[in-house]
């Protein structure tokens, strides 16, 4: 069984904190923290997230749960 959190296909939580100074991913937080400078409204913060998990970590994520939600499920593509 492997122990890689990002690997294809995993279900992560997360909780999004909006409007923060800059985009931040961390890594010593259950459920992961992740701050992003975009507000909530408008989807924004949203892009944001799928924007910072690309750059951050070359990696794809699609929000499966939570839109509307600090707290969000986020798979792994």
């Amino acid at each position: 069984m492997s122990t890689n959190p990002f690997e294809s296909g995993r279900v992560l939580t997360i909780k999004v904190k909006p409007k923060s100074r800059e985009d931040e991913i961390h890594f010593d937080t259950d459920p992961l923290l992740i701050e992003v400078r975009a507000p909530a409204h408008n989807n924004l913060a949203n892009k944001a997230i799928v924007r910072l998990f690309k750059e951050a970590l070359r990696l794809r994520v699609e929000i499966i749960r939570g839109h509307t939600s600090p707290i969000k499920q986020i798979k792994i593509l």
